[in-house]
């Protein structure tokens, strides 16, 4: 893993004046949270968000300057919204520069800024920026499924990383523990089909991978891990504004998840023919 000193762009300071108390508190919480120099990974809903009163790109300035110069902002940069397996079978081209991201309005701006690096991989590619940003996204091209020991994911795992819920109830780093736990579960976790996908990096350069996406056939209620979470201090809740917002770090979620599984409390569930909803069972 790399020195956290590593030089990264630095984004231009929001105007201080220009911020409401809500943003203020934000910036309250950071520091109180410990975020500062951390790995901060984000699952966004701005339409859930517009009692922060600010446009979405200073918001993004904010965050970088709130977790500051040693610290790495990532977003997710699916370029699907439905079930990863389909969408591979769609014959999709994945192009560094010019797929963009389907999984909101944040994670597209935060594609789209100068100097932001992004992985390269078909369904589960991730935005970043930041000290650690290039190590975080270099690598991912050589992953078989997109969980595995090259992918972001785990070396977020590793790096100790904390996901920041804002407006949104998500854990994307379930994937994450699922392929951990692939050998122990009673279904296969990818779908058996392998694809073939054509890739376009920020050089230009047309490679192509065979990756699979998540088996379609089941989804999860990991309900009981969000509650273990709640009372060993692990998933802290806040409100800014009435913005909901979590906070929860990377390792302690994973860790938590396997072990509840072992303990039985986590529950997959066999999707129902027509059933569109590519997540798992919804936490509150």
């Amino acid at each position: 893993m790399p020195d956290h000193t590593a030089h990264n762009d630095v984004l231009e300071t929001p105007n201080r004046s220009a911020r409401g108390r809500p943003l203020e508190q934000l910036l309250a919480a950071i520091r109180t949270l410990k975020l500062v120099g951390r790995v901060v990974f984000i699952h966004s809903a701005w339409s859930s968000a517009k009692p922060l009163r600010i446009e979405p790109l200073e918001f993004l300035k904010l965050l970088c300057e709130a977790i500051g110069p040693r610290g790495t902002l990532v977003m997710p940069a699916y370029p699907m919204t439905g079930f990863s397996q389909a969408y591979l079978e769609s014959n999709p081209v994945f192009d560094w520069e010019q797929t963009p991201s389907r999984t909101g309005l944040l994670t597209e701006l935060l594609r789209s800024m100068s100097g932001s690096e992004r992985s390269l991989h078909p369904t589960h590619s991730v935005t970043a920026r930041g000290a650690l940003a290039r190590w975080i996204t270099d690598g991912h091209a050589r992953s078989e499924t997109p969980f595995d020991r090259h992918s972001p994911f785990r070396k977020m795992y590793d790096c100790d990383a904390v996901v920041v819920n804002l407006g949104v109830h998500l854990m994307t780093f379930r994937h994450l523990a699922d392929h951990r736990l692939k050998a122990e579960l009673p279904h296969p976790v990818y779908a058996e089909r392998i694809v073939r996908v054509k890739m376009i990096d920020r050089e230009r350069r047309v490679s192509w991978t065979e990756t699979r996406g998540h088996n379609p056939e089941y989804k999860v209620d990991y309900r009981h891990v969000v509650q273990r979470l709640r009372r060993s201090g692990d998933l802290v809740s806040l409100r800014l504004a009435g913005v909901p917002v979590d906070v929860i770090p990377v390792r302690s979620f994973v860790d938590s998840y396997c072990r509840a599984f072992r303990d039985g409390d986590v529950s997959f569930i066999r999707r129902e023919a027509g059933d569109v909803d590519a997540g798992p069972v919804a936490w509150s």
